[in-house]
């Protein structure tokens, strides 16, 4: 019997920390394709986040958005604000919510994990 199941599948981005930190300025965000996914990578003085690159409301690009002091971004268009820890809206009548990906970074590079349906024997 097969059966499908969702698998982290890690992609590299970067080959070095420093590779990326000299992609992604502090503060700002970058748009990347990763399989066949449009992502927006972020970087703040905390970390690196990756986020599909739609704003929830009305799935606008977010790669042009900016990132303030308390770890948001902001959506260039309609300027709502989401929390990038939890992918929350800030803003009064936004109730959507960002989806994000995991970053991983090690001596290897940075990584960014995708979930992808995978089928498996059982």
């Amino acid at each position: 019997m097969f059966s499908k199941k969702k698998k982290t599948k890690w992609f590299k981005l970067f080959s070095s920390l420093q590779e990326a930190e000299s992609a992604v300025v502090i503060g700002c965000a970058i748009k990347v394709v990763v399989d066949t996914d449009e992502l927006c990578l972020v970087r703040t003085k905390m970390n690196f986040y990756a986020l599909k690159n739609q704003c929830p409301h009305q799935l606008f690009p977010l790669h042009n958005g900016v990132c303030t002091e308390e770890n948001e971004i902001i959506c260039p268009y309609h300027r709502y604000k989401f929390d990038l820890n939890t992918g929350d809206s800030h803003s009064e009548n936004c109730s959507g919510k960002l989806q994000k990906y995991a970053v991983k970074i090690n001596e290897n590079g940075l990584f960014i994990g995708l979930e992808k349906e995978v089928w498996s024997l059982f």
